[in-house]
């Protein structure tokens, strides 16, 4: 990301003030100027390529195929190639065997116009000699735009509007404390307005529909919930990770209640926060470890990108769990249905 890209992004998150009891995740201005903003970029791209890194070893298992260097090992192609059929589930082109740069360009060129005809647009910023040279910022930009095609982009929207439309209902394991003062489930702001939920998710937001889904599993807390409102300083604390994964399963980590008394606590404990969430979600739920903890505390503005990649890997595990259940809810019900069916007839028949 360059630096004057980053600018416009910065100003999506103005705000003319900074509560002392903010959590931190508002944008003022004046804390950015060129300089600041160049440093950033920097810490951004050396942040990514780890997180990149470590996305595209979970996807690629076997150890020969693992990299170290992200903008060096896929310039051959051949890993880039094997990445896609991954991804895909498709047969991709046999890569060439051999080495020498017309055979790298020949298998980067198979790879991009495939992935041109997933996305039905033209790579119109990246060719296979910016990715055979080993340009870094276009690497890590390909990179992205496999992780969105083929990742984030997954986020069920129609799922997502029915379930945010639907009466929430506390899942088995919560105990009373899930509600709000008054005793019902509250929403958070941002989930107020019904109105709003299928205009932003039928724009094909993808950042969007996935921090709709994350609010949507914490709306459950009621006033307890940490407050997510982006992927960057919403995460700082640990609690919204946590959060997840006790939406997951309360037996893995505290109620958010519990680890916000840690939060409280100061910026020391978000470290000790963080990094126990992120063993939690490795062993308990398969979640890889594309983040540390100094990725996001070591940075004013975490790296967005990141996060949500990070984030998805939470989606994946805990969108199928609740599908599964749903289904096996719904095999329940037709079997007791037709059971009912068959006393029915029985008795019938008796008469």
């Amino acid at each position: 990301m360059s630096w004057t890209t980053l600018r416009r992004s910065l100003s999506a998150y103005r705000s003319p003030t900074r509560s002392s009891t903010s959590t931190g995740s508002e944008y003022n201005e004046s804390d950015y100027n060129d300089e600041k903003i160049r440093e950033l970029a920097i810490t951004y791209e050396e942040i990514q390529k780890k997180t990149f890194t470590k996305w595209i070893n979970s996807q690629l298992k076997d150890e020969e195929d693992q990299i170290v260097s992200i903008d060096l090992d896929l310039r051959d192609g051949k890993l880039l190639l094997k990445l896609l059929e991954t991804l895909s589930k498709q047969t991709l082109p046999k890569p060439e065997k051999l080495s020498m740069r017309i055979h790298s360009m020949s298998n980067v060129t198979k790879a991009l116009q495939f992935l041109e005809q997933n996305i039905g647009e033209s790579l119109k910023n990246i060719g296979s000699e910016d990715i055979v040279d080993g340009n870094t910022k276009l690497t890590l930009g390909l990179v992205w735009l496999l992780i969105l095609k083929f990742q984030i982009q997954q986020v069920d929207r129609e799922e997502l509007i029915h379930s945010l439309e639907m009466n929430f209902e506390e899942p088995p394991g919560h105990n009373e404390s899930l509600k709000n003062k008054g005793g019902s489930l509250s929403l958070p702001a941002t989930l107020s307005k019904k109105s709003s939920w299928s205009d932003l998710v039928s724009k094909k937001d993808i950042k969007g529909s996935l921090l709709l889904w994350v609010q949507n599993q914490l709306a459950l807390y009621g006033e307890m919930a940490p407050v997510v409102k982006d992927f960057h300083r919403s995460w700082k604390s640990g609690a919204a990770f946590s959060a997840l994964i006790n939406r997951h399963d309360p037996r893995l980590i505290a109620h958010p209640e519990v680890v916000q008394t840690r939060v409280d606590r100061g910026k020391e404990e978000w470290r000790n926060i963080l990094n126990d969430a992120f063993l939690v979600a490795n062993e308990a739920m398969g979640i890889p470890f594309l983040l540390d903890a100094e990725d996001i505390m070591n940075v004013d503005l975490p790296d967005e990108k990141s996060i949500m990649t990070y984030v998805s890997e939470y989606y994946k595990v805990m969108s199928k769990r609740q599908k599964d259940e749903e289904y096996c809810q719904t095999i329940e019900a037709v079997r007791k249905e037709l059971d009912l069916e068959r006393h029915r007839k029985k008795l019938e028949e008796q008469a």
